[in-house]
């Protein structure tokens, strides 16, 4: 049976009616809980208590994509994650991607994105944009080719 694409979209490379790839952003007024972070984790709370956070930040992340137009879930992309600080002091970026693992889960939930592995996103690069309000903004950029070889 062929499957069928909506007229907008063209078959072949998932790109909307002008060709361009689809790109969703997404932006927190906030930075994840502290108790997020790989090197606060051990400290803070009751492994409880950091799974109930969890899932409400999931959650959170969830209501922000339901926004998003999208007809299908991207089958390949890659995930920016820019972070505004609201002050100078020095941190370490890499804590971010275990802090907002479950805002992406969420954006999987809110079927952005069709899961969060390697094979659908093969890049997640994280940049300090500068001093100002505090913020994380997450864009998901659709891509043409991921890693297909999946057995």
């Amino acid at each position: 049976m062929k499957e069928m694409f909506p007229p907008e979209k063209c078959p072949k490379c998932n790109a909307d009616k002008d060709g361009e790839m689809r790109q969703v952003e997404i932006k927190f007024d906030h930075w994840p809980d502290t108790a997020l972070f790989p090197n606060k984790a051990g400290n803070t709370m009751h492994w409880a208590q950091r799974a109930k956070l969890r899932q409400a930040c999931r959650h959170e992340a969830y209501l922000h994509g339901m926004v998003n137009d999208l007809v299908e879930p991207m089958k390949h992309a890659t995930i920016e994650i820019l972070v505004t600080a609201k002050d100078n002091r020095k941190r370490d970026l890499d804590g971010f991607a275990s802090a907002v693992k479950s805002w992406i889960d969420g954006i999987v939930d809110a079927r952005i994105l069709e899961d969060d592995n390697y094979f659908v996103v093969p890049e997640i690069t994280i940049k300090f944009v500068g001093v100002g309000e505090e913020s994380v903004t997450i864009v998901i950029t659709e891509i043409e080719y991921g890693l297909l070889n999946k057995k």
